[in-house]
């Protein structure tokens, strides 16, 4: 393959998809000896140049740049593309980043811009490493540049969870050395929020080897969205972020001498106390192995049998039952305010054979994800399990269930929707009517959703000795059946675009809660509307309408009722993730609905 040719000649205009990336930077081997003062600078003229004469005369920066003193020719990186990187082989990397090393115009560093997990596998990190390898002593002089997906992707999995495909072996070519430089910015060059700057900077360092934690610096962009000093005080949130920028940070994107200024002070602030806490102090860092369970692996249950799960922070759990062949079973879905435990049953309708109870466990906020999975054998149930009286409690109970749900969200609803119930950054110019403004803005960033609980009711257990087996006994819980599957259908309808401004509690839609991109711009005078209601269909009954007791009969009502509870936990999962601008009517959220601050 044909070496990949460097990127020369005049310096093009950062891309916004570069505005979001981590630098991955193995450095001169010169510099090595200078850690806590090794700065990178990836800016245009205006604000590097602001940063050399506010006295950071030292560091490097990205080429080219022409006839300026203050960037000799010593201190400027070649480029070759991330991308055609990628596609070679191991022999044909090395060839291509060698040939950036040897360009006469730059100072014997090339970077490599930009590597994105969408381009790159497993196998070709490893290949990476492999050039690396083959360059010996030069490869410390190769800096990689790595889309800041990959960084926000290590801070989303548990650090006992192996790593995605997509980033699976990113710090392949980090231990063979060099330096890491983070950048914590997405494409719009918006800083990544407080809990994901604190939670993907701890879990980078921690999967970095522990030999080359001194070579992670972070990369400090402009003020986008928040001061300089927030974006800073966001990095040093962690013991692990303090201990990054003490390696020594860099710069990107400042295009004003006046942003280039602000990063500095804000350099020479931390410089002055570099272990301390920002204002507010120190944001925890889940660690994850805090979803646990009694129950041991290869027990052996009936159905309707109870075991536990537990948890150590808030964050909201899905309890499947997985069979050894065919579709999974949602059995429990469950919201932790805090730790706690919950008791969890197996469906009494399931057959014998082997099963793995699958729980996967979601951070609020945080989104540190973690699964746990239990095998375990499923036995035959004993004495009068199987009698037409077992199962038609078993049916009751089913569709109890679905009524107790539905029942809970139709109050949730109808006591009107809170900040928190609402999704950030969910609500564009389509959901507003006329008296309300929007102009174009930066914005606040996003306030993530965190919906208020569902007040589920406790049902009673009962006994097949309660329930008579006769047809007309059949033939209601048939009918209760329908009803819950009419009342979920009502609610589908009312999530689906019927929602209203008149639905949200007066002062509840935060700046964090508009679209990007958008402001208020003013308001006027508009009136409320009316809130929703959920419309439930009439079941159609046929005169004279029969049933048989029977197995037959029991499994059809059986499905019924099971379509309820499906439909049921289906509205629960979607208010759970937060509401819309998509859940209400086109212009129906008039400025009542809108925090006073912005109107």
């Amino acid at each position: 393959m044909v070496p990949l040719r460097p990127v020369l000649g005049r310096r093009r205009p950062l891309r916004a998809g570069a505005a979001s990336a981590l630098v991955l930077v193995i450095a001169a081997g010169a510099l090595a000896d200078r850690a806590a003062s090794l700065e990178l600078v990836y800016a245009p003229a205006a604000g590097a140049n602001a940063i050399h004469d506010a006295g950071v005369t030292s560091a490097l920066r990205q080429g080219p740049i022409f006839d300026d003193p203050r960037w000799p020719r010593s201190r400027q990186l070649a480029k070759v593309s991330g991308t055609g990187l990628s596609k070679m082989t191991a022999a044909g990397m090395e060839a291509a980043l060698r040939a950036g090393l040897r360009d006469q115009r730059y100072g014997g560093r090339v970077g490599v811009d930009e590597i994105r997990p969408a381009d790159w596998t497993p196998q070709s990190f490893l290949r990476l490493r492999d050039a690396l390898r083959g360059l010996g002593s030069d490869a410390d002089r190769v800096f990689i540049y790595i889309s800041a997906a990959a960084l926000e992707q290590v801070g989303r999995t548990a650090p006992s969870e192996p790593l995605p495909p997509s980033v699976n072996g990113i710090f392949a070519p980090l231990s063979e050395g060099g330096r890491a430089f983070l950048e914590v910015y997405r494409g719009s060059l918006e800083p990544l929020p407080l809990q994901i700057m604190a939670v993907s900077l701890t879990r980078w360092e921690a999967r970095t080897p522990a030999a080359r934690r001194g070579a992670v610096h972070a990369l400090i962009g402009p003020s986008a969205g928040a001061s300089q000093q927030e974006i800073w005080n966001r990095v040093r949130s962690t013991p692990a972020g303090r201990r990054i920028l003490a390696n020594g940070p860099g710069a990107f994107a400042h295009r004003t001498a006046q942003e280039g200024r602000d990063w500095v002070a804000a350099y020479r602030a931390f410089q002055a106390d570099p272990t301390a806490s920002p204002p507010g102090g120190d944001h925890p860092v889940p660690t994850g192995g805090g979803l646990t369970s009694p129950l041991a692996p290869g027990t052996t249950l009936a159905p309707g049998s109870s075991f536990r799960i537990a948890v150590d922070r808030p964050g909201r759990a899905v309890v499947r039952l997985v069979p050894r062949s065919g579709p999974a079973r949602v059995i429990r879905a469950l919201t932790f305010r805090g730790a706690g435990a919950a008791s969890i049953s197996l469906p009494r309708d399931i057959r014998p054979g082997a099963y793995s109870i699958v729980v996967t466990f979601n951070d609020v906020g945080v989104g540190l994800n973690e699964r746990l999975v239990i095998p375990l054998t499923v036995r035959r149930r004993t004495g009068g399990g199987d009698t037409l009286a077992s199962q038609l409690l078993i049916n009751q109970r089913i569709s109890q269930a679905a009524v107790r749900r539905l029942n809970a969200i139709q109050r949730w609803l109808d006591a009107g929707l809170v900040t928190g119930d609402l999704a950030g950054g969910g609500f564009g110019p389509g959901a507003f009517g006329p008296g309300v403004s929007l102009a174009s803005g930066a914005g606040a960033p996003p306030e993530p959703a965190a919906p208020r609980p569902l007040a589920v009711a406790s049902g009673s257990r009962g006994s097949a000795a309660d329930v008579r087996a006769t047809p007309a006994q059949v033939l209601i819980n048939q009918r209760i059946s329908q009803v819950a599957v009419l009342r979920a259908n009502g609610l589908k309808a009312r999530l689906s675009g019927r929602l209203t401004g008149g639905d949200i509690v007066d002062g509840s839609l935060t700046a964090g809660k508009l679209a990007p991109g958008i402001v208020v711009a003013g308001t006027s005078a508009d009136e409320r509307p009316a809130p929703s209601v959920t419309r439930v269909g009439t079941p159609r009954r046929a005169r004279g309408a029969r049933v048989e007791l029977g197995r037959r009969q029991l499994l059809i009502n059986q499905r019924i009722s099971q379509a309820a509870v499906r439909r049921a936990n289906e509205l629960r999962a979607q208010i759970g993730s937060g509401l819309a601008e998509a859940n209400f009517r086109p212009g129906s959220i008039t400025s009542h609905g809108l925090d006073p601050a912005l109107r």
